[in-house]
């Protein structure tokens, strides 16, 4: 598994502990973040329900990083939709407070059906002077490793990787700074974990 993009990373082996560290206890709701009611007008049912219990990765890119994102395992886009909301910053303040940004910003929410990882939930934020987050790929594209999805226009914005329960083994150093609140420097293409065992 590698990082989708140049950021600073945060990743949690659970949702839980995601709210515990990362967003001080306020209500997150993955049901939310994944727009389940978007996503079963777009034909897909529940999408959180795939995902409960499983790990997170938020890569927050800021204004001077390099905009564009790409896929963090191979596989085939198996779900697309937009989720229509506000466009508030997502700096690590902002995501910490209770503006709700992860939650409530305009976003759009895909699937990856990876062979290795399972479903991966691949959730693009937009964000204050984000002018448009613009995807070149539709469902039953096939996706490989590093592949451009997609670019983010001039801003700050967020990417969200959703991971099954028991599919991904996050990196030890990672997941170190990440439980005390450290935000990890990556570029796009650097490994962050691997096939859970």
């Amino acid at each position: 598994m590698i990082t989708p993009a140049d950021a600073r990373l945060m990743v949690f082996s659970s949702l839980d502990t995601m709210g515990e560290i990362w967003i001080k206890g306020n209500a997150f709701r993955l049901s939310k973040l994944l727009d389940d009611e978007g996503a079963q007008a777009a034909g897909t049912p529940s999408l959180s329900s795939r995902f409960e219990g499983g790990a997170i990765a938020i890569v927050r890119l800021a204004p001077n990083d390099y905009h564009r994102f790409h896929a963090p395992c191979s596989g085939v886009i198996v779900h697309k939709h937009e989720a229509t909301g506000t466009i508030l910053s997502v700096g690590a303040d902002a995501v910490q407070s209770r503006n709700d940004v992860l939650q409530g910003n305009d976003r759009k929410v895909s699937v990856i059906n990876s062979p290795v990882f399972g479903d991966v939930g691949y959730v693009m934020v937009g964000a204050t002077c984000v002018g448009s987050v613009n995807m070149n790929f539709n469902n039953g594209t096939r996706v490989e490793k590093g592949e451009e999805l997609g670019l983010m226009q001039f801003g700050g914005s967020t990417v969200v990787l959703v991971f099954q329960r028991g599919k991904v083994k996050f990196d030890d150093d990672l997941l170190y700074n990440s439980q005390r609140g450290v935000e990890s420097r990556v570029l796009m293409g650097q490994r962050i974990g691997e096939k859970a065992t």
